[in-house]
Order: structure tokens, then C-alpha cells, then sequence
């Protein structure tokens, strides 16, 4: 058979029409299967929700034993719990402390301006409440060191004097406090709540309340200690300020005894001005010296016997005595020229001239040696009198870097002195200035509320805890449910077949009887087995009716003459279910032959009560016709060919050519053959028998057949080209979404084989 998606569909069959050939199926054989229509609430959440209810409706035994175990658990744990009581203080923690003194305290209390250091301020508060030394101070002002009750011994009564005292010593009993307190900030506020749990409710407002206390007076007595230490500090430093300006007095008053400072300051002016006097005396001197240098370099050159009429220098253009002899020289030379012109250069009158001329020159030469003289004398003399200001000059600079000296040496001493009184001053100002401080308390912490006697436990939380318990029972509760349902490989329902296995469901029948065939009398088998001939009213008379109607309409392309009845495994109720189609089949008017060709367990020859000495295995052995064989029951139209001597060997019968003549003469005397087979995995006769018949249909029972074992049934007539017309689902519970109640699993060791020969002995088994 083609493999195929199927959907879910309701039990009663759809007639497909001419229009809507794509709705149709061929089967092997001829036949025609309608496909399984699909289910649009499948897909929809209401439809996975309506799954998962099933589901839990199924397993509610399940759900309710967890839940209960969850709920259960819960109320134990909280019977073991101690009740625990909550104490609560308010305390409020200030920027700044109330300023009493306007004066600037040695310890500022409060926090930074700025953002962030507000923050670490605030965070340093909590982990003070919560400090070792805060416990101690508790331990301390309530007399707690060693109580029973903090370090537990009341709830330990079973404790020697020995053991106590272990504890006592390994306990850090401060930490142990410490570890106890709770701080909790007041959200946009300044405010902490302090918090303190304990069994005992008069203990944890006791603890609670000097914690606040503790930390008020620990955040006082920090600044105390402080204030005390600077104090201290302070006047010892205000004593040696005294002895510093002592000393630095009597240093400044030697100075000045030692180095006469008194007639500093007139010496150091006098010294100034005669400072100024010599660099100006010296200016000029320098100024003077290198007038006469120049001079004495120009009339030196004319010294030595140059043309005094050709100097540029100014001494001798100045020179009254040098124009005069320059005016008369100009004249001889005149002179001399005429003469030159009447008479010849030795004549007296020429030679008188010429001697004249050079008399005047030798005087004008003379006079400028005389002056270069002069010049070089007063040269000699300014150069004396420039060294001299020098010396002097530097005398006078040596005289006032020594009088700078302990000029400065005096003001630094003075200074000093000066410097010293100023910080005695300081320090003075400030100790007075403490002491007036500590004379008021002022705090930037204060208790707003201290805590009350807590009335009521906020431990264990007994409705939250069972809320909790049960919440977490039910989801629990529900995948335990989910997991057991999902771990159950059985089928359940007809969805579970069409969508997992991909065949149609042609028919779902209820429970008939016990849900167990274990157990049961050969009288209550043949009333199971009539059940719908005797109650043709009843509902499982009207499910067969259906099934009936479904094979019916299967065979429109080829008409069904002989159909197998056959399951994965036994005790699922295919001998049942065949006894029921061809009653139901009877009943519509049709000449019916059920065979009983379980050859291995026959039953349907006990429930019809007709003999079963001959039968199906008779006539397979035979050569007779098979009215000898048939026999007549109790229902209209139905004739019952009994299984016979019990052979050893079924399924070898079966693919005789003996088998092939019988099933030819069957088609011919009946309109429809039913064929009761063993169960397809234990043995092969159902496969036999398969590749011989028309159609196939599958029994499957509700709550017991596997779907792995079903899986590989149906795998086994598709090798062998079975036409599978469909499956039926047996012993379907009317309730709805399932919840069937009935054994798990299957065996492949079923007891087919070859125990008894004895049908009646057969019957009997299981």
C-alpha cells in the first residue's frame, strides 16, 4: 500500500463523488480507499491544547498522586520550619551634621557634595551597621556575650556543658551578630531600616534596637576620639610653637648685638651713594680715557714727521699757533714761487726763501710733537684715575655685598621669628576653637523609629510555600504525565493511528464485556463474540454496522469477496471482530463464510457451538466438496467453517494448491468470505493468507497494541503486496480523549505451537 500523510477524521465514512476523484486512493487489488480529511483545528492551538488535555485526562491518576506528593512535601517542610520574626528600626543618616559653632570641625561628619562621593559615604554607612565593631558594642550594652539563645544552644538541647563550651571558644561572636543584620535603604530617602530576624520576637526588637543605638553612639564616639587625639595633638604642638618663638627671638636679638644691625641701614645708604658716585666718577673717567685715545692716535701719526698741513686731527686744526705758522708758510711758499720764476734755484734770493720755508716747517713740526705730547700726558693721567675709581668701586661693592649679607641673614631671622608667631597664632585659634566644639554633642545620624514587637512570622510564608509547592506539584505533575504518556508506545485513540501510521481507521468499536479477556469462561467468550447479534440495538452493534459501511464502500471499483481479519499480536480481538463483521455483513442480506483459519488457537467453533471435529483443516487434507465441512450457526445468512483437527503445520496448508480449489468454491457459494487468522508477528499463516484474498483488516486494540509491534506488522503485508484495506480499533473506552485503563505491552512469545490437538483444550487458553 502507498505510504501516505492522514489527518483525522470523524468514524462515520465519507462517500466521495465523482467530483472529487483526487480524494481516492487505489489499493492493490482493485479497490479504492478514501483519504483521510484534514482537520483544520489539528494544527490549531486549540487542538494541541485539546491534545494535551486528553492526555492528562488520561493520566489524571498520575497527575493527582504527583500533585499530591508536591503539595504533601511542601506542608512537611513546613512543619519542620522554625518561625522566624522580623524587627525593624528606622534611622536616618544626614548630609550634614547641625553646626552649633560656626567653626570648622576636625572631623566632618556627612557625606561629600558630589554624586559619587555621597554614594561611597552612603554604602559605607550600611557596612558600618553591619561591622564587627557595631556587634561588639551590641554585645557589650545588652550583656549578650555567651547567651544561649544567640548562639543557639536553646535549639540544640541535646548539647553537653562540653560542647557548649567548643562553641563558645570557635565562635567569633561579633561576626556571628554582624552576620545576623540586615540593612535595607528606604529608597529616595535618607532614611535606613535596620532589620534583625530571629525565632524569638522580644529578641530580634532587643538586638535591633541597640543596633541603632550603637551605631548612633559609634558615629559619635569616632568623632569623640578624633577631636580627643587632635586635642592632644594640638597642644603639644602649640607648646613647641612657644619654644620655636622663643628661641627664634633670642637668635634675632644676638644677631643683631653680634653685628652691630643698628647702623646697618645708615651704612648701607652711605655705601649706596658713594656706590653711585664712584660708577658715575668711573663712567666719566672711561668716558674721558677713550677721547684721549682717539687723539693720541691721530696726532701720533703726525709725530714722526708727516705734513702737518695735511692732518685731519682736530687738535691741530683747533691749534691757534699751528694756523698762524700754516698762514706763514703759505706765504714763503708763495714768495719762493716767484722767485723761482726770475731766478735760478741756487740763487740767493731762492736759496734765502728756501731755508726760511723749512725753518717754519721744523717749528710746525715741533709744535704738533709738543701737542701729541700734551695729549699723550693727559692720557697717562685719566688712565691713572680710572684704575683708581676702580679699586674704589670695588672696594665699595665688596663693603656692600658684605652689608646685603646680613641684611638678608636679618630678615630671614626676622621672618622666621615672624612665621613662627603666625602659626603659634593659628594653632592657638584652632585648639581653642576645639575645645569650644567639644564642649556640644552633634550627630548626623538619629533614630527615627525604633522597632516594635513583631506580632506575625515573615517565616516560612505557609501560603506561599503551598501556592509554591502546588504550582510547582502541577508542572510536576504535568510532564510527569506528558513523559509517562509519550514513553507509552501503545496506541490510543484513531488520531494516534491515522497520524502516525498513516492508514485509514475504518471503524472504532467500544468495550464489549470485561476490558481484560483474561480469566473468562467459554460462556462469557461466546457472549462477546454474539454480542451485537443479541443486542443489534447497542453501540457496538452500530460500530460495526459502520465498518461494515466503510468496506462496502471501499469495494465500488471491485467487489470484496474475501477479506482477512488478522492483528499485530494476540489477544487483541480479531476472532471477535470477525465474528462481529460477518454478523454485521449477514445482517445486510449478503451469504456469509467465516473460517476459522487460526489453525493454532481456534475459539469460533466454541462460540458458534457447532462441531469442530472436521473443518478447515479437514477439507485442506480432503479431496470432498466443502459442504461438508460448512457448518450452520444461529445468525441469518452466516455459515462457519470451524478450523478443525489443530495441524502441525498451518501455514504449509496454506500455500497448497488444495487451499487456492477451496477458496475458488468459496467465492462461488458465498458473497463474501471472512477469514479469522493467527496474529502476523508470532507466525506467518496471516501472510500466507494475505497474498491470497481480496483485502486486509487490521484489529487493533486500544491501550495494549504497541505501535513499534503494529508498525512492523503493517511493514510485513506491505513486503508481501497485502491489499491493507484499513484498521479498526478495538475495545475503544466511550469516554472521551481516552484514558482506557488497560495492561501494556504485548509478547512475541504468544502460545502459538503445538500443545494441545484439542480444539476444546485450545478454546480454553487465553
Amino acid at each position: 500500500m502507498r505510504d501516505r500523510s492522514s489527518r483525522p477524521q470523524t468514524d462515520r465514512p465519507h462517500v466521495p463523488s465523482a467530483a472529487e476523484p483526487s480524494k481516492l486512493d487505489l489499493l492493490p487489488g482493485g479497490f479504492v480507499a478514501q483519504r483521510p480529511r484534514e482537520d483544520p483545528e489539528r494544527e490549531s492551538l486549540i487542538g494541541a491544547l485539546s491534545g494535551y488535555w486528553a492526555i492528562l485526562m488520561r493520566r489524571k491518576l498520575i497527575v493527582a498522586l504527583v500533585l499530591a506528593a508536591a503539595v504533601g512535601v511542601g506542608y512537611f517542610w513546613l512543619q519542620q520550619q522554625v518561625p522566624i520574626y522580623r524587627a525593624s528600626a528606622k534611622v536616618i543618616i544626614n548630609y550634614d551634621p547641625p553646626k552649633v559653632l560656626q567653626v570648622r570641625d576636625v572631623v566632618e561628619l556627612g557625606s561629600p557634595k558630589e554624586y559619587r562621593g555621597q554614594l561611597a559615604y552612603f554604602e559605607t554607612q550600611y557596612r558600618i551597621i553591619k561591622s564587627n565593631l557595631v556587634a561588639e558594642m551590641v554585645l557589650n550594652r545588652e550583656n549578650l556575650w555567651n547567651d544561649p539563645h544567640l548562639l543557639g544552644f536553646d535549639r540544640r538541647p541535646q548539647l553537653t556543658q562540653a560542647d557548649k563550651d567548643g562553641v563558645i571558644e570557635k565562635t567569633h561572636q561579633p561576626s556571628l551578630l554582624a552576620g545576623m543584620i540586615q540593612v535595607r535603604p528606604v529608597p529616595n530617602s535618607m532614611m535606613v531600616q535596620i532589620d534583625f530576624d530571629d525565632p524569638d520576637p522580644a529578641f530580634a526588637q532587643r538586638v535591633v534596637n541597640a543596633v541603632a543605638l550603637a551605631y548612633k553612639d559609634q558615629n559619635v564616639g569616632y568623632k569623640d576620639k578624633i577631636v580627643e587625639a587632635a586635642t592632644r595633638d594640638l597642644e603639644k604642638s602649640a607648646e613647641q610653637k612657644k619654644q620655636e618663638v622663643a628661641q627664634a627671638l633670642q637668635a634675632r636679638i644676638a644677631f643683631e648685638q653680634l653685628h652691630d644691625m643698628g647702623s646697618v641701614d645708615v651704612a648701607k645708604e652711605s655705601i649706596d651713594e658713594r656706590m653711585k658716585k664712584l660708577e658715575s666718577d668711573l663712567t666719566t673717567a672711561r668716558t674721558e680715557r677713550i677721547t684721549l685715545e682717539a687723539r693720541w692716535n691721530a696726532l701720533s701719526r703726525y709725530a714722526k714727521g708727516s705734513d702737518p698741513f695735511r692732518v685731519s686731527s682736530k687738535d691741530i686744526l683747533d691749534s691757534d699757533v699751528i694756523r698762524l705758522l700754516k698762514t706763514q708758510i703759505a706765504g714763503v711758499e708763495a714768495e719762493l714761487a716767484g722767485l723761482r720764476t726770475k731766478y735760478l734755484e741756487r740763487h740767493p734770493d731762492v736759496v734765502s726763501k728756501e731755508e726760511e720755508l723749512a725753518k717754519l716747517r721744523a717749528i710746525a713740526r715741533q709744535e704738533v710733537e709738543n701737542l701729541a705730547q700734551s695729549v699723550r700726558n693727559q692720557l697717562v693721567q685719566i688712565k691713572q684715575v680710572e684704575d683708581g675709581l676702580g679699586h674704589e668701586l670695588a672696594g665699595v661693592r665688596s663693603e656692600q655685598s658684605r652689608i646685603s649679607i646680613l641684611a638678608l641673614e636679618y630678615t630671614r631671622l626676622k621672618e622666621t621669628e615672624q612665621q613662627v608667631k603666625d602659626t603659634e597664632a593659628v594653632i592657638a585659634k584652632r585648639l581653642s576653637e576645639m575645645k569650644e566644639s567639644a564642649k556640644f554633642e552633634t550627630n548626623n545620624v538619629r533614630v527615627l523609629d525604633e522597632a516594635t514587637l513583631p506580632n506575625a512570622p515573615i517565616s516560612p510564608r505557609r501560603a506561599m510555600v503551598l501556592a509554591v509547592a502546588f504550582v510547582l506539584g502541577l508542572i510536576l505533575a504535568i510532564g510527569t504525565a506528558l513523559l509517562v504518556d509519550y514513553a507509552d508506545a501503545t496506541v490510543k485513540d484513531w488520531k494516534d493511528l491515522e497520524e502516525r501510521l498513516g492508514h485509514k481507521v475504518l471503524g472504532v468499536v467500544p468495550v464489549i464485556g470485561p476490558r481484560s479477556s483474561r480469566g473468562m469462561t467459554p460462556e462469557e467468550r461466546r457472549e462477546r463474540d454474539l454480542y451485537i447479534h443479541q443486542n443489534p440495538t447497542s453501540n457496538a452493534a452500530e460500530a460495526s454496522r459502520s465498518l461494515r459501511t466503510n468496506l462496502l464502500f471501499m469495494s465500488t471499483a471491485k467487489k470484496l469477496e474475501t477479506l482477512l481479519i488478522t492483528s499485530a499480536s494476540p489477544s487483541e480481538g480479531k476472532s471477535m471482530m470477525a465474528a462481529h463483521v460477518a454478523t454485521s455483513v449477514a445482517a445486510s442480506g449478503s451469504r456469509v463464510l467465516l473460517v476459522e483459519a487460526d489453525m493454532r488457537r481456534p475459539r469460533l467453533a466454541q462460540s458458534f457451538k457447532v462441531p469442530h471435529t472436521v473443518g478447515l483443516s479437514s477439507a485442506l487434507v480432503d479431496s470432498d466438496s466443502i459442504d461438508r465441512y460448512v457448518q450452520k450457526t444461529e445468525v441469518a445468512n452466516l455459515d462457519i467453517l470451524p478450523c478443525g483437527p489443530v495441524p502441525p503445520n498451518p501455514a504449509e496448508l496454506l500455500h497448497t494448491a488444495r487451499f487456492s480449489e477451496l477458496l475458488a468454491e468459496m467465492k462461488r457459494r458465498y458473497d463474501t468470505v471472512i477469514f479469522d487468522s493467527p496474529p502476523l508477528l508470532p507466525v506467518a499463516d496471516g501472510l500466507v493468507l494475505a497474498q491470497q484474498l481480496d483485502g486486509v483488516l487490521v484489529v487493533v486494540r486500544a491501550g495494549q497494541t504497541s505501535r513499534h509491534a503494529l508498525r512492523h506488522a503493517l511493514r510485513s503485508l506491505t513486503n508481501v503486496e497485502a491489499p491493507i484495506l484499513g484498521m479498526v480499533l478495538n475495545y475503544q473506552s466511550h469516554r472521551k480523549a481516552g484514558g482506557y485503563g488497560y495492561g501494556y505491552g504485548y509478547g512475541y512469545g504468544y502460545g502459538y505451537g503445538y500443545r494441545s490437538k484439542n480444539p476444546e483444550a485450545a478454546a480454553q487458553e487465553p
